[in-house]
């Protein structure tokens, strides 16, 4: 019995042991830490905010890499029908927030025109709800709207599912304008946290003068009801009094929140963009990797073309070095040679491979 509660004792030990390890990084100058956020900034020719975490922070660390493998998708390409049994397919998300006018539809058209996602505009989704003359929510909408209030997260969450379910299980979306709200961020966690994974939430920082100017000119041809100055100060002050509070709580939860400069030039703008969706993929693409590498659901991951090769070949052992994704590719090179990528509805399918010299 006094032998069984030592080897309890030691098992127990090395459980803690193994959950307490976290890989370090080299800090990085350009990117603001905190010991207990996940909080960055970031603006065009800085360092990436995911490719280095300061050393102290290993507890934060050990929590991102965590979160971070959860939301990475196993399952193969849409149009295959051979796949493992229990492998998950879930859609993966990623938040957008800013003020009215911060750029956020600018930068989310750039995204899904260099990495195809999928653009989920919710303020879109309730304009065109709210045109509806057969909604019964209409009327409701438009008081929200032009108040520049919240739109009750039933009928926003509503829109959204409907337009989620006619794509593709494993599409990464973009949902801009959304968590706005505690009450947005609550029903998202009862209604859809179990059926989608958050890979990080996008925030346009961007002062006032610059939103009126902006929402002035747009206003000029868009038609919108709410893009007039009063609106816009009604909106920017829920936006500090309301959505702040919700990034501070994502924050503090372990979630990633990158803060993009919104005032910048619209290249600058989308520099910074891009290099922060590259560095997402990066970390989608290195678990699939070592997927890979473990020599599992190789239907799962490597292109019909090229899978009896590459089985013959036993290449599937190579690690992981160099790492470059450049819109819906990615090449990464190991020490047995190198191997590219494709991002094909959300999943990342190898479609070539080659042996060192």
């Amino acid at each position: 019995m006094t032998l069984l509660r030592v080897l309890l004792s030691l098992c127990t030990l090395s459980l803690a042991i193994s959950f307490s390890i976290s890989v370090p990084s080299p800090s990085n100058s350009f990117v603001s830490h905190t010991r207990h956020s996940s909080r960055r900034w970031y603006s065009a020719g800085t360092i990436s905010p995911f490719q280095f975490i300061n050393k102290s922070n290993h507890n934060h660390q050990h929590k991102l890499k965590t979160y971070l493998s959860t939301t990475v998708n196993l399952s193969g390409g849409a149009s295959s029908e051979e796949r493992v049994e229990g492998v998950a397919r879930q859609p993966r998300v990623i938040f957008v927030l800013g003020g009215p006018g911060a750029g956020k539809g600018t930068q989310c058209a750039r995204i899904v025109e260099h990495f195809d996602f999928i653009h989920l505009s919710v303020g879109d989704l309730l304009r065109l709800e709210r045109s509806n003359p057969s909604s019964a929510n209409g009327q409701l909408i438009e008081s929200y709207l032009s108040e520049g209030k919240i739109v009750p997260v039933s009928i926003s969450l509503t829109l959204v599912q409907k337009k989620m379910s006619t794509y593709p299980p494993s599409t990464i979306f973009l949902i801009d304008g959304f968590p706005r709200s505690l009450d947005n961020l609550t029903g998202w966690s009862s209604q859809m946290s179990d059926s989608c994974k958050t890979l990080s939430v996008l925030i346009y920082d961007c002062p006032l003068p610059i939103l009126e100017s902006r929402i002035l000119l747009r206003g000029e041809t868009s038609g919108r009801s709410d893009d007039n100055i009063s609106s816009l100060k009604k909106r920017f002050m829920t936006f500090k009094s309301e959505t702040i509070p919700v990034v501070k709580m994502l924050e503090e939860s372990g979630v990633e929140c990158v803060h993009i400069s919104g005032e910048n030039t619209l290249e600058e703008v989308w520099i910074s963009t891009k290099n922060v969706i590259e560095e997402l993929l990066k970390a989608e693409l290195i678990e699939r990797n070592e997927l890979l590498n473990s020599g599992g659901h190789l239907k799962e991951i490597v292109d019909d073309d090229i899978l009896e090769s590459f089985i013959n070949q036993g290449l599937w052992k190579s690690p992981i070095g160099e790492v470059e994704v450049e819109g819906k590719r990615a090449t990464i090179k190991g020490e047995e040679g190198r191997r590219i990528w494709e991002l094909r509805d959300g999943e990342w399918w190898m479609i070539h491979f080659s042996c060192a010299e």
